[in-house]
């Protein structure tokens, strides 16, 4: 930094200007401006007549002028009631104009976020590409430090610049004593200024940049565990998450050090000279303050024969005592003034240590600005066609997949498109959807006929998209139907549940809450149950194009017929992805993709010999889409009728109401004795590394007492030689004034380097602990699993934990160290002046003790609800982050920001409120806690009681150095009392906010230490079997909380030579199936067993090698290929010609020379950069390496061809693994022996019978 303060007056500049650019309530806007410079002006106004009062109060008290220090004493505590109001009134509107600057800046930043897909665009090309990975985290943490700094510091410098020019001209009338004094302690605070940024500069970008960047990747791998918990938990995947979270958590501390360690010694600087009058501690600032406003005090009223003559330490003179009222004027003039100009100075010092977070907003805006106007990347044409001439698509590595592809689909015709895994086919939709850039030939595109932010980006309108795995937004039914659009208000509850028949749905509107409460669709709807409902929503938009992206694979053949054979009647022309030949009669046209673009482009393009017959586009325009597909359904009899469903839910019913007769039912076990304070929090502290800290942090604040009051007596030696005129004792007392500060500066910095390292040692141990209960037996998932609401949501809360040693580091500076001091101070002065000072002592607590009582904002409900909606709030924003490309294929950025910021509004209402019930009781609490206000009205009492009792200035007007040097020992006793006084009366206040942290975390361990106990063991050796065998016997299958019934007493065995294909319609159970199998989920029933070899998968699932879970959708882990393959295994650790033959035998070995080798880790995440089927090819490589005797392979083969699944399961049979299939409809019967069909209209609800 050549320039440090051109460069912080920029960034602040920049700070504001992005903030002030944003803000769209002017009038507000202007109206907090208005009260926070009238506050500042008032305020400087009665600080300056309680300064004259002061030297008043001084004056009367040393001249012995009892009637006149009584009147200035009660004009002072008006005066000081005054002071608390505004300053608690500047405070609220600096709070309030930081959060309408976070609600202004928030919003806008959404609105250019959720615009048109940037937020998908932003995140592409990895770190190295200047990409924004982790938006979320700097949306909900970075923007409100922002909006404080920017607000603080516009306070703090508009506060110091009004008291800088008032207390100037107050010193300038003193005469030319006071102007010498004004200029030179403005020299004062500008020589710090420039020795703290010229000499000693600090890299604040390399050092709270590096901070904040590895805090966000912790947080980033939090969200995506708690995204992927179950798939973590099926693969047993705690290990290798353990040591991702507490490498970044390391490495996270160590930044977090180093940047601590960087400014340490700038900070010394500051502390010496500025910040150690914030705790009155006599260092550079007091010594130069209180030296110099008494040696020009003394000569100012040392004239004549008085002016050379060294008065005798017992000598009694009103030299004196008007020399000490008049330095007190002084003190008090320059004390403000030089505080006015360290206001300004620490403001800067402030927007410096949120540099990164400024930066990186900033950062985010200008990527946001630059990709709200994109260049060229598709044509929007009138015609209604889809047109590809000569367009080489690239994936954002740079890597080539098709070259110089061209086809052209109008309305009314059909394009099949079939190919390898990773060929292609889903990013050529992702350039006509605009979120790819092409390099070069053209697209072009139908227009839009609705306001679109931009027309080119997205699928949704004319043109729409249907992934495989849609994207289920949070809200009600109708949210869930109507997505990505808001709910019409003609479309009513009747027209839904019509609606929802016609893909077999009815039922979810009997659901109770459907209607009405926000539900998160992701954890109810079984993954067919999505893919219907995304099929609805495109019936019911009618699109002039569908984009279906594999969008059939988890529902029955029926389902699928009834979607390719309507679309063309209600005037859909659908572009098809898919693997199944059985497809092409519903098309015209089958675009190939071979994955080999050097040889033809890697593509061929051919007409469908039996293909389905174009439509007429105009013949459909005016039909009645509902009335079109009851009569469809009503001519093949695919309707039920009244009475079926009436049969239906009598079979349901009865089901439900057997489960209860004769099961019994597997309650959550009874919890513990909670504890209040876990004995986890302070897990690091048992370390003997912390146990050594915190000694010396003790053993440091107890010699720290008596430190500080002598160096404070060292100040009063340089008072009273000053008045005295003693030149050579002025000498010997700021040298001894020297060497006490620096001792207790070096003991202070100690004191602070310690409380530092206590804390992280505390915020490490305790995020570890949590770690280990998140991940050594799954808790992340079972806590989920069984709705514990102590866990939820576990990322949230978990960043919550990260917090805990700042918050108590908070609490030790701001209480602990400030009690010590107190109560030392206290003792000194009822030593020194008798049991009359304890009853003032007591008196300003049982004051506070009435305003905490009456007054005092119940700060457990208010800081309890504004964490929990913070939690929500960054929760739905990490909930969007991973799932950008579905959301914004669909075009649901406006939907989720309306969803976004409903939470993001309940925060700052939160907020606001606690603001306004706050502004009364820190007014109070200022007026009676803080040290230059009423308190320093009660030392002034406890002065003149002292002065009474021990000096001649009540009887004589005059006193002698030796009394005012006793004086002010007791003076300073008091002040040092009642100043951390504040401390002492304001610990409940911050024992409250600690105890709701500790609680807090408390209760979030509680929950995972539950969820742990209902959490299986899992084995670590294979079993030692010879034959490998799996029995199912009176296992009832519920559905997670709605509790219900799908299948009762369900009963298989399967071992070697006897496989079996689990079969059934959507919301069938056939994946609750797969979980209870896997010990994922626990029985509902006591009664129920699921046993592998002998042993309960509910008490101890079984080895990796034994039993092994393959999703539909896997989850992949940081780290390279090969870490993919051997997951959870470190794949640096295993022989590297195994990882690719898993991944030759799959067909995806060409992925180790696309992306350099097995062990490079990609900039992307890896299901951000693999198709659909490479991922699932990624699963069953998974099973090849680990090779388990039994495989449950849950719809693991749905994004692949054909050909491909029977060679993947050949693969797997010759690797000696018995499958445990789970399939929509009955596949590959020749590979199994049996076939359990769930969803039979059976009391059962299921059925187990050969494959045929």
């Amino acid at each position: 930094m050549t320039q440090p303060l051109v460069a912080q007056l920029y960034v602040w500049y920049e700070a504001l200007k992005l903030v002030m650019r944003y803000t769209t309530d002017n009038h507000q806007l202007r109206r907090q401006f208005l009260v926070l410079g009238l506050a500042s002006v008032v305020r400087t106004g009665t600080l300056v007549a309680k300064m004259r009062m002061n030297e008043m109060q001084v004056y009367y008290q040393n001249s012995g002028q009892l009637r006149k220090w009584v009147r200035s004493m009660i004009d002072g505590i008006l005066a000081c009631a005054v002071i608390a109001g505004l300053t608690s009134w500047h405070s609220y509107a600096e709070k309030a104009l930081a959060r309408m600057w976070r609600q202004a800046l928030t919003t806008r930043l959404h609105q250019l976020y959720f615009a048109s897909s940037h937020f998908y665009q932003i995140a592409q090309g990895g770190e190295a590409e200047g990409a924004v990975v982790d938006a979320d985290v700097r949306l909900t943490s970075d923007v409100p430090a922002l909006a404080s700094s920017v607000s603080s510091l516009l306070s703090q410098m508009l506060g110091g610049v009004v008291d800088v020019i008032a207390f100037s001209v107050i010193l300038a009338r003193q005469g030319r004593r006071g102007i010498l004094f004004a200029v030179a302690t403005q020299i004062y605070g500008i020589s710090l200024y420039i020795t703290a940024n010229y000499i000693m500069p600090v890299d604040w970008a390399g050092l709270l940049g590096g901070a904040a960047a590895t805090d966000s990747a912790l947080k980033q791998s939090l969200s995506r565990a708690e995204t992927h918990a179950q798939a973590i938990c099926a693969m047993q995947g705690g290990p290798p998450e353990l040591r991702d979270f507490n490498g970044k958590l390391r490495a996270a501390l160590a930044a977090k050090w180093r940047a601590y360690v960087g400014q340490d010694r700038l900070d010394t600087l500051l502390y010496y000279f500025i910040f150690s009058c914030l705790e009155q501690s006599p260092l550079g600032w007091l010594t130069y303050l209180w030296g110099v406003s008494s040696l020009m005090a003394g000569r100012s009223v040392r004239v004549g024969n008085e002016a050379s003559r060294v008065l005798g330490y017992t000598e009694r003179s009103h030299v004196v005592a008007e020399g000490y009222s008049r330095g007190i004027q002084l003190f008090w003039g320059g004390n403000f003034l030089l505080w006015a100009t360290f206001r300004i100075v620490f403001a800067l010092h402030q927007v410096l240590q949120n540099y990164a977070a400024i930066m990186r907003i900033q950062h985010l805006e200008k990527k946001l600005v630059a990709t709200a106007k994109p260049p060229v990347r598709v044509n929007v044409s009138p015609e209604d066609r889809i047109e590809f001439k000569d367009v080489s698509i690239h994936t954002p590595s740079n890597a080539l997949l098709v070259d110089r592809l061209s086809f052209s689909v109008r309305w009314g015709e059909a394009l099949l498109l079939t190919g390898h895994n990773g060929s292609g086919k889903s990013s050529i939709f992702r350039c006509l959807g605009g979120l790819w850039m092409i390099q070069n030939g053209n697209i072009v595109r139908p227009r839009n006929h609705t306001d679109n932010d931009n027309d080119e980006i997205g699928l949704t309108g004319v043109v729409y998209y249907l992934p495989q795995r849609p994207y289920n937004a949070l809200g009600t039914l109708m949210d869930q139907f109507c997505y990505p659009d808001p709910v019409p208000e003609t479309l009513t509850e009747k027209e839904l549940r019509r609606w929802l028949d016609f893909v077999d749905l009815g039922h979810l509107a009997d659901y109770p809450g459907v209607f009405s409460e926000q539900i998160d669709w992701e954890q109810v709807l079984s993954r067919g149950e999505q893919q219907r409902l995304a099929i609805l929503r495109l019936f019911w938009r009618r699109p002039k194009f569908a984009v279906l992206d594999e969008c059939t694979s988890a529902v029955s053949g029926e389902m699928e017929r009834r979607l390719f054979e309507l679309c063309p009647k209600l005037g859909i022309s659908c572009i098809t992805i898919a693997h199944r030949p059985a497809l092409l009669q519903y098309h015209q046209q089958q675009l190939m993709l071979t994955g080999k673009p050097t040889e033809n482009g890697g593509w061929s393009l051919k007409k469908i010999d039996d293909g389905a017959t174009t439509f007429d586009p105009e013949a459909s325009k005016n039909i009645d889409a509902a009335g079109l597909i009851e009569s469809y359904m009503a001519g093949r009899a695919i309707k039920l009728s009244e009475a079926r469903k009436t049969e239906c839910a009598e079979i349901a019913q009865e089901r439900s109401r057997k489960f209860e007769e004769c099961s019994t039912r597997s309650l959550l076990p009874q919890e513990r004795q909670t504890r209040i304070y876990h004995p986890a929090l302070f897990s690091g502290l048992r370390q003997p590394a912390a146990v050594g800290r915190l000694a010396a942090l003790v053993l440091c604040l107890v010699v720290r007492c008596p430190l500080l009051l002598a160096a404070w007596r060292s100040v009063g030696e340089i008072i009273v030689s000053a008045l005295s005129g003693d030149v050579a004792f002025i000498r010997r007392a700021f040298w001894k004034n020297m060497k006490l500060s620096m001792l207790t500066l070096v003991l202070d910095r100690l004191i602070k380097r310690l409380s530092q390292r206590l804390a992280m040692l505390v915020q490490e141990g305790l995020s570890l602990k949590v770690h280990e209960l998140l991940l050594r037996k799954h808790a992340i998932h079972h806590g989920m699993a069984w709705q514990l609401p102590a866990t939820q949501p576990p990322a949230a809360r978990t960043a919550e934990v990260a917090g805990f040693g700042d918050a108590l580091l908070g609490f030790m500076e701001s209480s602990l160290k400030p009690c010590v001091l107190a109560f030392y101070g206290a003792a000194l002065s009822l030593f020194t002046g008798g049991w009359r000072v304890l009853v003032l002592y007591l008196l300003n607590m049982p004051l506070h003790g009435l305003i905490s009582r009456y007054v005092m904002p119940n700060y457990a409900v208010h800081m309890g609800g504004l964490a929990d909606k913070e939690a929500k709030f960054k929760t739905v924003h990490a909930r969007f982050r991973q799932n950008l490309e579905p959301i914004a294929f669909s075009g649901g950025g406006r939907a989720e920001q309306r969803i976004i910021e409903e939470r993001f509004d309940d925060v700052i209402k939160t907020q606001h409120a606690l603001d306004n019930e706050d502004i009364l009781y820190q007014a109070a609490t200022d007026f009676l806690t803080n040290g230059s206000l009423l308190p320093l009205s009660f030392m002034r009492v406890l002065s003149m009681y002292y002065t009474m009792k021990n000096s001649s200035a009540v009887s004589q007007g005059a006193i002698s150095p030796a009394e005012l040097y006793g004086m002010w020992a007791f003076d300073r006793g008091t002040t040092l009392a009642f100043n951390n006084m504040s401390a002492v009366c304001r610990l409940p206040e911050r024992l409250i906010g600690l105890h709701f942290t500790l609680a807090r975390i408390s209760e979030f361990l509680n929950g995972l230490e539950q969820a742990e106990r209902l959490a299986p063991n899992v084995a670590t050796a294979q079993n030692v079997a010879d034959e490998p065998v799996l029995k199912v016997r009176d296992l009832d299958i519920l559905t997670p909380g709605k509790d219900e019934v799908l299948a009762l007493r369900v009963g298989f065995e399967v071992k070697p030579g006897n496989p079996v294909v689990i079969t059934g319609p959507n919301a069938s159970g056939k994946s609750l199936l797969a979980g209870h199998l896997a010990g994922l989920r626990a029985p509902s029933t006591v009664n129920a067993s699921v046993t592998f070899c002998g042993s309960s998968v509910f008490r101890t699932r079984p080895f990796l090698h034994d039993l092994l879970l393959i999703p539909q959708k896997p989850y992949l882990a940081p780290g390279g290929l090969g870490d993919q393959v051997s997951y959870p295994l470190s794949g640096s650790e295993q022989d590297p010609s195994k990882l690719q033959q898993a991944l030759d035998v799959v067909g995806i070995g060409y992925l180790v020379d696309r992306h350099g080798g097995l062990f490079t880790t990609p900039g992307l995440q890896w299901d951000e950069i693999l198709s659909g089927g490479e991922q699932q090819r990624i699963g069953i490589a998974r099973c090849l390496f680990h090779c388990p005797r039994l495989a449950i392979l849950d719809e693991c083969t749905s994004m692949v061809s054909q050909d491909t699944e029977v060679q993947l399961y050949k693969a797997i049979a010759e690797a000696g693994c018995v499958p445990i299939t789970i399939s929509q409809r009955l596949t590959l019967p020749e590979i199994h022996e049996q076939e359990l069909q769930l969803g039979c209209d059976s009391l059962a609800g299921w059925s187990l019978q050969a494959c045929q």
